[in-house]
Formats: structure tokens, C-alpha cells, sequence
């Protein structure tokens, strides 16, 4: 079973406990990582990464946040942050 939903895998043992290990989880977020840490990794040599954040709302705390994160990896540069409007 796929835990497709970003809650699911703080359900996970609930749902394995009701399923049975008879039936594998796949944490779709841990597979969805380990595929983006490979494809990075096979990256990383060809061009640097270029890191676009969309927000609904870029309060300034938020961006402060991403600022001192990805200041903490000096190998990366800023990310691009844009305002997505839902309604359009």
C-alpha cells in the first residue's frame, strides 16, 4: 500500500498494525526523497541546482527561515521565492 497523503506516514504503524505485515507500506514522501537525492547526486556535477520555493504567502518570517536554511549550505545559492495565486 502507498501512503499517497502527507499525513499518512504519521498513521503508519496504526495502519500496518490494522493491515498486518502480510501487506508493505511505502511512505510515498521517503520514496519521493531518496528519488530526489539520487537524481541531485547524478546532478551535482553537470550544473548547480537552482531552488525555486512557491508560496501562497511569503510572510517575512518565512522567508527569514529560508534565508538561515539555505544559508546553512553555503554550496547552494538563494532560492528564487514567488507568490502563487490559488484563484488563477
Amino acid at each position: 500500500m502507498i501512503l499517497g497523503c502527507t499525513h499518512y506516514p504519521l498513521l503508519k504503524s496504526v495502519i500496518q498494525e490494522i493491515l498486518g505485515d502480510s501487506t508493505f507500506l511505502i511512505d510515498s514522501a521517503e520514496a519521493v526523497a531518496r528519488h530526489v537525492r539520487a537524481t541531485l547526486e547524478g546532478a551535482r556535477e553537470e550544473a548547480r541546482p537552482v531552488h525555486r520555493l512557491f508560496l501562497t504567502d511569503a510572510s517575512e518570517g518565512f522567508v527569514r527561515f529560508a534565508d538561515r536554511f539555505f544559508g546553512e549550505f553555503a554550496e547552494f545559492p538563494k532560492p528564487e521565492i514567488e507568490l502563487v495565486d490559488l484563484e488563477h
